[in-house]
């Protein structure tokens, strides 16, 4: 079967969570970066109007568990019996007091629940690379935006002479992104990393285009090595993705799903339902 490869970036409140956890194949694993980002999943007792996403699950059916016990969820419990959406939380929580610095604070802890969670999720819990398909039909990184923060948490940990320069930092923030990346396209689910959006202007030649929110050139190079890159906006107050290049958005599109319109509905039937089951 074809695995979604899919990246998907736009504005906040572009409607990305909902659309991609509220309609992608379940059961999904969703690795959370953004407090609260999980809130756009209505409640059962909230009424969508029909002109909205229609989520096929409520809020109630999210069950999280810290990422240091993802593992009793992997090789051991047979698809059919996994909550439809499990969630980890790698949002720092604790760090709410303002000191005087002017710099990224020290803190490899989410770092390192991270490696250990996404590293355990590529193995199962046998301590090597598993060669059976995971038991999660979609793995989410939401967003891959708020993921770059805890990697530059790290930075100022172990490197923190290299936070005096945006030159040296930035390009260890892109590439510990990059062999995230790598390592999570590795895996046998569906995977979509979701991104916020940023205008860059090139002052050489005056030029401007939207590109997600990573530390680094990579964002200018992340489309490439996914086969589905969209952009996510609303039109009309309806929530839409852009699937080829338009205004500042370049270097969107598919390989696959072939013929999708320029503009296109954001869920999982909208994009994939001629090609994949649900």
């Amino acid at each position: 079967m074809k695995l979604i490869r899919e990246g998907r970036f736009g504005l906040p409140k572009s409607a990305k969570t909902v659309a991609v956890v509220g309609t992608y194949p379940k059961p999904m694993l969703v690795f959370c970066f953004d407090e609260e980002g999980l809130s756009v999943i209505p409640r059962r007792d909230t009424v969508i109007p029909p002109d909205l996403i229609q989520p096929d699950i409520r809020y109630e059916d999210v069950v999280w568990c810290n990422p240091e016990e993802i593992g009793k969820y992997l090789d051991h419990t047979p698809a059919d019996q996994l909550p439809k959406v499990v969630a980890m939380n790698f949002y720092d929580a604790t760090l709410r007091q303002v000191d005087l610095q002017f710099q990224a604070a020290a803190n490899s802890m989410p770092m390192s629940r991270l490696m250990n969670a996404l590293n355990l999720v590529v193995t199962g819990d046998g301590g090597r690379t598993r060669r059976d398909p995971n038991p999660f039909r979609t793995i989410v990184l939401d967003s891959t935006t708020g993921m770059t923060d805890i990697i530059l948490g790290l930075i100022a940990q172990i490197n923190p002479n290299s936070l005096k320069d945006g030159r040296l930092w930035a390009p260890l923030v892109g590439s510990k992104v990059q062999q995230i990346v790598g390592v999570v396209c590795g895996i046998q689910s569906h995977v979509v990393f979701i991104a916020h959006s940023q205008l860059d202007k090139n002052e050489l030649v005056g030029s401007i285009i939207e590109l997600p929110a990573i530390y680094s050139s990579y964002r200018e190079k992340i489309g490439a090595y996914l086969s589905q890159f969209l952009y996510a906006t609303k039109q009309n107050g309806k929530p839409v993705v852009w699937t080829s290049d338009q205004m500042f958005v370049r270097g969107i599109g598919c390989r696959w799903p072939v013929g999708l319109p320029p503009v296109c509905g954001p869920t999982f039937k909208d994009i994939y339902g001629k090609e994949l089951p649900s």
